[in-house]
């Protein structure tokens, strides 16, 4: 059990959205390169309301979650900066593993 809450510790979990091919091949060079160990990608949407009373919903490309070693986690937030050429449609937020079950 401390094996597994050690391993938990050392990872770190990546949030990232943007476009479909752009993040597939994101995803795809991390996993070959062994700077990710798991990748799980999710169509995006959004739910709002509008003017305040109006339900909308609207798809908004697509969403990943990225599983890499806290110790490669600046590598990796910096080849995904690289990977979109510094353009605006990436958003990526990266969050420590505390707990899984």
């Amino acid at each position: 059990m401390l094996e597994a809450m050690t391993d938990q510790q050392e990872r770190a979990m990546i949030f990232a959205t943007g476009f479909d091919s752009d993040l597939r091949e994101m995803c795809w060079t991390l996993l070959k390169e062994g700077l990710a160990s798991q990748c799980d990608m999710f169509d995006r949407s959004r739910l709002y309301l509008k003017n305040g009373d109006t339900p909308k919903f609207r798809s908004s490309g697509m969403a990943v979650t990225i599983v890499c070693k806290r110790a490669d986690l600046e590598q990796v937030m910096k080849r995904m900066r690289a990977s979109y050429h510094g353009g605006d449609s990436l958003a990526a937020y990266a969050l420590p593993i505390l707990a899984s079950m």
